[in-house]
């Protein structure tokens, strides 16, 4: 008997059709937000706030420059729909 991922699931599908992809906006608005609130600012480098299918779990991959950041998507199979890169972002606030 095989297991059913969550992805499988009626709850799966409504979190990655509809509650991810409003996360996703959602953190775009927040970004865009920062950068306008401290245009002076320096720059962070970029972060990828991803799904990860297999964990369950919201993750993220940062201190690295924008193509590191393609490839990793590429490597690990992560669409544009599962996952946003964020600028001038301090995730050392966020607890774990």
């Amino acid at each position: 008997m095989s297991e059913t991922q969550f992805f499988q699931t009626r709850m799966g599908s409504n979190f990655f059709e509809g509650t991810l992809p409003r996360l996703i906006r959602t953190l775009e608005r927040v970004a865009t937000a920062l950068e306008k609130a401290n245009p002076g600012k320096e720059q962070l480098e970029p972060t990828l706030v991803y799904w990860d299918r297999n964990l369950d779990k919201l993750c993220t991959f940062g201190a690295a420059t924008k193509a590191e950041i393609v490839a990793f998507r590429e490597e690990h199979n992560i669409t544009d729909e599962e996952s946003i890169i964020l600028y001038n972002v301090d995730f050392s606030i966020v607890g774990d």
